[in-house]
């Protein structure tokens, strides 16, 4: 069997105009999410992510729930990252500090655990109507809590 050399290919125009398309159809669909996107807040001051932990501990004492409980932290963390960095609940990544910052406030041993917490989060969302409540009653706590 005859070796081909790549210089005695051809030229295939076809291959590279369909390339240009997918450039397209990619600069357009980041458009299109930054259009979407909610704009964080910014980074947290550590005294914002006490705020909400604050707040969060005082929602879950009136409604008599334990904030230790995996089900109520994730709807902390969905409320703290729709507000500082709303692309994680997305896919992206968590920003730099803000995981390590929650956990302390959390008391929690590793980081880790919000990063298996946010995975669920968003299925929890739309899974459970219960949830959904919740989360957007705590939103409204923690977001007037980091706003005084």
């Amino acid at each position: 069997m005859e070796k081909v050399n790549d210089l005695d290919r051809c030229l295939d125009m076809g291959r590279v105009t369909a390339l240009e398309h997918l450039y397209t159809r990619i600069r357009d669909a980041r458009a299109a999410i930054a259009e979407l996107s909610v704009p964080p807040l910014g980074a947290p001051a550590e005294s914002d992510l006490a705020a909400a932990c604050e707040a969060y501990k005082g929602w879950c004492d009136r409604r008599g729930y334990d904030p230790s409980l995996p089900w109520h932290r994730k709807m902390l963390l969905m409320a703290v990252l729709y507000l500082y960095c709303p692309a994680s609940l997305a896919g992206a990544k968590i920003t730099e500090g803000l995981r390590v910052t929650l956990a302390k406030c959390l008391g929690l041993r590793t980081p880790t655990i919000l990063s298996r917490d946010l995975s669920a989060v968003r299925t929890y969302w739309r899974a459970y109507p219960g949830f959904r409540a919740d989360a957007s009653d705590l939103f409204a706590v923690v977001a007037r809590a980091v706003a005084t």
